[in-house]
């Protein structure tokens, strides 16, 4: 997508370029939507893009992507307390169905995850991607987006899951295929700038997928540090783009 003539001067020199690539052991890769910038979602027709004036603001979104559902998906509370799950992925109702559960955070809000179906690739050390609530988002709706944060360098290709807490549970969490669900930030201390655009899913890729996939479902004490110590098993050089 060309980006309009009004958000030109949005993007700095010395980027950094990032992969996005699908697992298709996890959704069809068929099934994704593209990354796009989270700029694009302002209408250049608008008097809003008049906020994009402000270099508070332009600094703040300049590096982040959204993330719409591959799917659609429907949760709802049965009259005995328990709960019924309805997806077009259908692994996905046993998935969820495993995974809901009491944030322990407070009120014990049931939090859930839906897998995204793919993992970011980045060959540059200290890059961190943020995943957050879309900003400025004016729906009504009975879930909350649970944000998070990791280093792709040392997580090739750690699938990107949509966490959420399911904060009035009297409301149907309803989210349908192509809906923004979250956004995604990068950062690096020395980059300000990152170019996001689809990767080849390698051999090398897979087997830093395989070696790393399900590690923070173990429950092992430190799992920041392992990371840390596979990052002398991890190739140098992963992103390789399609022609």
């Amino acid at each position: 997508m060309k980006m309009p003539s009004i958000f030109k001067g949005l993007g700095v020199k010395n980027s950094i370029e990032v992969g996005w690539v699908g697992l298709s052991d996890l959704l069809p890769s068929a099934t994704l939507y593209s990354l796009e910038p989270f700029f694009y979602t302002f209408d250049p027709m608008a008097s809003a893009v008049d906020m994009l004036r402000c270099p508070a603001i332009k600094r703040y979104i300049e590096n982040m992507y959204v993330v719409r559902s591959p799917m659609d998906f429907t949760l709802s509370k049965k009259e005995d307390g328990g709960f019924d799950i309805k997806s077009t992925v259908s692994q996905m109702d046993s998935y969820l169905m495993s995974v809901l559960k009491p944030s322990g955070r407070h009120m014990g809000l049931p939090v859930g995850q839906l897998t995204m179906g793919f993992g970011i690739v980045c060959d540059d050390e200290d890059t961190l991607v943020e995943s957050m609530p879309l900003p400025l988002d004016g729906r009504d709706v009975s879930w909350r987006c649970i944000p998070g944060s990791f280093d792709p360098y040392l997580w090739p290709a750690r699938p990107l899951n949509f966490a959420f807490e399911w904060v009035n549970q009297s409301v149907p969490v309803v989210i349908k295929r192509g809906e923004p669900l979250f956004v995604l930030r990068f950062s690096n201390p020395r980059a300000t700038k990152f170019n996001l655009r689809p990767c080849q899913f390698t051999r090398e890729v897979e087997n830093c997928y395989k070696d790393i996939r399900g590690i923070t479902a173990m429950g092992f004490k430190g799992t920041g540090q392992m990371m840390k110590n596979y990052k002398v098993r991890r190739p140098k050089k992963l992103l390789q783009w399609f022609d």
